[in-house]
């Protein structure tokens, strides 16, 4: 049902959304979760969406190694820590905003390029994780990795349609008008779309 749901989700945004809730509800344990992608310019993970987690979510950046997120981006295999606030890879950030004990954390991986992470915790009980908690998430992240990849082509095929609409109707304006302000106006727009930008003028 997992793998049905994240399947046919196109939008990136609502997709991040649902694998975060999904997971929380496919491990008993977790009583809260992110999903963080990794930002290859900026060589960071970055968390994009998360449950049972405040605004706060918003100021954690990550880079490979630091904590138990960028640990396990670093090393590419899951990791269980059920002592968490007395842990090596305790974060400040995290552990003064959430309370949690244990973390369970697996990379989300598609043909050898790391993607990102999800992370669970045990926000609000004291359940630890057990190896069969981190062994069902290693499965979902795989599913969840293919369904990322998959929206970003779609978002990716769906700008360059957009932009080839736009450059077909300029084409045929331009060629069949002779109205010089219908056709400024045009191009206008075109530009707007093709550039994402808010105003365009002609001077």
């Amino acid at each position: 049902i997992y793998s049905v749901l994240l399947a046919r989700s196109q939008n990136l945004t609502n997709l991040l959304s649902l694998i975060t809730q999904r997971a929380v509800n496919l491990v008993e344990a977790a009583g809260a979760g992110a999903v963080y992608l990794w930002d290859e310019p900026s060589q960071m993970l970055i968390p994009q969406a998360w449950h049972g987690r405040g605004d706060w979510m918003q100021d954690m950046r990550l880079v490979l190694g630091e904590g138990i997120v960028g640990t396990v981006a670093q090393q590419r295999t899951g990791l269980i820590v059920n002592d968490y606030q007395r842990s090596p890879s305790r974060r400040p950030l995290f552990a003064e905003h959430s309370g949690s004990t244990a973390v369970v954390a697996e990379p989300m991986i598609y043909r050898d390029r790391l993607v990102g992470v999800v992370a669970l915790d045990n926000q609000g009980s004291t359940q630890f994780f057990s190896e069969e908690d981190r062994q069902l998430l290693a499965l979902f992240a795989a599913q969840a990795a293919i369904a990322i990849q998959n929206a970003r082509l779609y978002e990716t095929l769906e700008a360059r349609f957009t932009r080839l609409q736009t450059l077909t109707r300029l084409n045929r304006i331009v060629s069949s008008s002779l109205d010089s302000s219908q056709v400024l106006t045009e191009i206008s727009r075109a530009a707007a779309t093709l550039m994402e930008a808010p105003i365009v003028s002609f001077w």
